[in-house]
């Protein structure tokens, strides 16, 4: 186990991009150890554990909080129109109407259409958010040094709730023109059925 270890922390530092859902591999000798100390110490370890997260909820809790995404709730509320963002969970809990950002082949599509694309640099995804020189070919809206709001139209404000396999269909359709199956029991289960 100590070798998959060493091997699940290597390739966790070797990953270029320091993104959480990268760090998943780190779960499997976490609960192999966890499971050893618990085994020898439960008392103890499990008093440890929920200070542990009461500590961790409650500063988790300050991530969200209003204050730190104020700026970009107020910019997205300001446009008023459709908006795109890579931040579009949080715009949309604080009541500002955002889908979810657009794959690069699409962003001019989408300014076509009147939407306006906010990115937020710390969120890091997609990849585009950081390529100063891709995002400036387009109209800039606004900019500093926390987000970027591209775009110059007025597009209806959709509510966002569109199926994953319809948005990945649509995005597909427009890049590539072809459709995919959207029919969850077909996608799943086309190799038993067939």
């Amino acid at each position: 186990m100590l070798a998959v270890t060493l091997l699940t922390v290597y390739s966790v530092y070797s990953i270029k991009a320091n993104v959480l859902r990268y760090m998943f591999p780190l779960f499997i000798p976490g609960f192999y150890f966890a499971y050893l100390g618990l085994r020898k110490y439960k008392e103890y370890i499990l008093v440890s554990f929920l200070v542990f997260a009461l500590i961790f909820s409650c500063f988790y809790g300050l991530e969200f909080s209003r204050e730190k995404w104020q700026e970009y709730v107020e910019k997205g509320a300001e446009l008023g129109c459709g908006v795109k963002s890579n931040i579009w969970p949080i715009l949309n809990y604080y009541g500002v109407v955002a889908e979810s950002a657009p794959k690069e082949e699409l962003v001019e599509y989408y300014i076509d259409e009147g939407y306006y694309i906010l990115l937020a640099y710390s969120a890091r995804e997609p990849t585009y958010t950081l390529d100063s020189e891709f995002l400036h070919q387009f109209p800039v809206y606004f900019e500093d040094s926390r987000m970027i709001i591209l775009g110059s139209g007025c597009a209806e404000i959709n509510t966002v709730d569109k199926l994953y396999l319809d948005e990945l269909n649509e995005s597909i359709y427009l890049i590539h023109n072809y459709t995919i199956e959207t029919d969850p029991y077909q996608v799943l289960l086309d190799k038993f059925i067939s």
